[in-house]
């Protein structure tokens, strides 16, 4: 059953549905035909209607027409008044202009939704606490299996049923947006599973949420609550890439005609988390070697090929052991889009990680692989990197952090951008923006520049 279409039962039974609602109950998710004679059209009149821009589309789950929405296309065509937009609110039907204002249906869809969102936001923090008690829990049990498990209880979810009488939800949206033409014709696969898995974390957590409710400029607040509490479980980077996403989404909708419930993307230039200035935000070479010492072998091989290779965590997951010829990896590097072919690159191995690559024995078809022998899936890769980075008492350093690491040592080594250019693969600009992104100015590069000079006067 496609996306949008009401089941086979509904179908047969078309407007004889209805006969089963109880006596004087109106409906108002009407089915084409039941809408279209509601109207006083023949199916045919009413398609083309809609196509004409006079009559709203179907607005609710498995493309009903609701029939107060009806009502409010047929007063603007009277000229009776200016259209209406409608909301429905603890089951009380409210027609309102369409305007912004008290009593908009963005504003009323907005106030049944804000204490539902401030009590979804306070479950997912409790229940990645309770997740992460459960997973301590089972670790003492395995290391003293004598010792009584405590008694968890898992929090309790917020009900958001109430919320499904104000329309389409953005769990609704994130459905639509994937099966349309733009999602897979304007990005290559690799992004498209990116942002597959995003939308799914979206709709998971706040999937809920009215579409009506969006279009209230206060939205943003409670949006940004979900965005600082993912920054929290997640990190930063993926907090703002969770909102880039829903911030394309919304984008999409507002300038879509056929989706007509989403008029503004209130969330566009959003603050990030993120921090882009990155000044020392290096591994040092004695937080590696705690790293490599204490962390599972293919994480450690994982942050040594970054730490030395300046690759990204992409191109690192992906290198295949045919890449490697004892000396060198040869491979293709950075963000492939669609349209674009890849770029070759040969970075010769330092000592210290061809020691790594040849000691290790071949298990699958990529260098890193999974306890199964499988390639890591990057947010899997990701969250055991931060596991371990925090277990080491290593704080605000991020996988990404290690290309920073490297090229930062080779520029403190007196490396020309266009002499780590050679040995990264990287164009001159990109590792010049690496540069100005993690090469502290402080002291110690200032007495360096100041000895250079010194030691250049003498041998002249």
């Amino acid at each position: 059953m496609g996306l949008g279409e009401p089941s086979p039962a509904l179908m047969s039974a078309d407007i004889d549905i209805y006969a089963a609602l109880p006596t004087g109950l109106t409906p108002r998710g009407l089915t084409l035909a039941a809408a279209a004679a509601y109207l006083g059209l023949t199916t045919a009149e009413l398609d083309a209607a809609i196509q004409d821009g006079k009559i709203s589309p179907p607005t609710l789950p498995f493309a009903r027409f609701d029939r107060p929405a009806l009502d409010a296309d047929l007063d603007q065509l009277s000229g009776i008044r200016e259209k209406t937009a409608v909301a429905l609110v603890g089951g009380t039907n409210s027609q309102t202009s369409a305007s912004s204002g008290p009593q908009s249906a963005a504003s009323l869809a907005y106030e049944a939704w804000k204490p539902l969102a401030a009590q979804q936001i306070e479950y997912l923090r409790a229940y990645v606490d309770h997740q992460t008690a459960v997973a301590q829990s089972k670790a003492e049990l395995k290391s003293s299996p004598d010792k009584k498990a405590p008694e968890l209880i898992e929090p309790h979810k917020p009900d958001l049923a109430s919320l499904g009488s104000l329309g389409p939800n953005l769990r609704f949206l994130c459905q639509l947006w994937q099966t349309s033409g733009s999602f897979k014709k304007e990005r290559a696969a690799s992004t498209q599973a990116e942002y597959r898995r995003m939308l799914n974390r979206i709709s998971e957590q706040i999937g809920d949420v009215p579409l009506e409710a969006l279009n209230d400029p206060r939205s943003f607040d409670e949006i940004s609550n979900w965005h600082e509490l993912i920054g929290e479980l997640s990190g930063p980077r993926e907090a703002d890439n969770r909102m880039s996403v829903l911030s394309a989404l919304l984008s999409w909708a507002s300038g879509n005609s056929e989706i007509p419930t989403v008029r503004v993307n209130q969330i566009i230039g959003f603050e990030r988390l993120y921090v882009g200035d990155r000044s020392g935000k290096i591994f040092s070479d004695e937080q590696i070697e705690v790293l490599l010492a204490a962390t599972d072998p293919m994480i450690g091989t994982g942050v040594e090929i970054a730490s030395e290779t300046a690759l990204r965590i992409s191109d690192v997951l992906r290198l295949p052991w045919s890449a490697y010829d004892g000396e060198i990896l040869r491979t293709t590097i950075g963000k492939r889009r669609k349209g674009q072919a890849p770029r070759g690159v040969a970075i010769p191995c330092t000592e210290r990680l061809k020691r790594r690559l040849d000691g290790m024995e071949r298990v699958g078809v990529t260098i890193l692989t999974t306890p199964t022998g499988y390639p890591w899936e990057r947010h899997n890769f990701s969250r055991r990197f931060r596991a371990a980075v925090s277990a080491c008492g290593i704080e605000d350093r991020h996988f990404h952090d290690l290309r920073g690491t490297a090229i930062t040592r080779f520029a403190r080594l007196n490396f020309s951008a266009e002499m780590i250019s050679s040995i990264t693969g990287h164009s001159v600009k990109t590792v010049t923006s690496i540069i100005e992104k993690y090469l502290k100015r402080d002291e110690l590069m200032a007495r360096s520049v100041i000895a250079g000079v010194d030691a250049s006067r003498k041998a002249g």
